[in-house]
């Protein structure tokens, strides 16, 4: 599977920091089906102002899957400095 690499993301607001969505180039996946694909090897990541590449890994919290990313091993906000999906990608979905 190649690795897909993570353009946007949508946070449910005000709780900005809960992700419900991330997309891709051609693909709008919500939190479950990202999980899904990383549970089945796939690797997710995006990249940060300077270019440097933040995978993206399941979390569990109080009993629910989440994604964040890791840079270094310290947890960050990579995804959530993303641009939401444009809506031409959520129509599509």
């Amino acid at each position: 599977m190649d690795p897909i690499k993570i353009l946007y993301c949508d946070a449910l607001i005000p709780h900005h920091e809960y992700i419900t969505h991330v997309g891709s180039e051609k693909v709008r996946y919500t939190t479950d089906q990202a999980v899904d694909l990383l549970d089945a090897g796939c690797v997710l990541y995006t990249t940060d102002a300077r270019g440097q590449i933040a995978l993206v890994m399941p979390v569990n919290v109080k009993g629910k899957r989440h994604i964040q990313t890791y840079a270094d091993g310290v947890p960050n906000n990579n995804l959530l400095s993303l641009p939401p999906c444009p809506q031409w990608l959520r129509d599509a979905a």
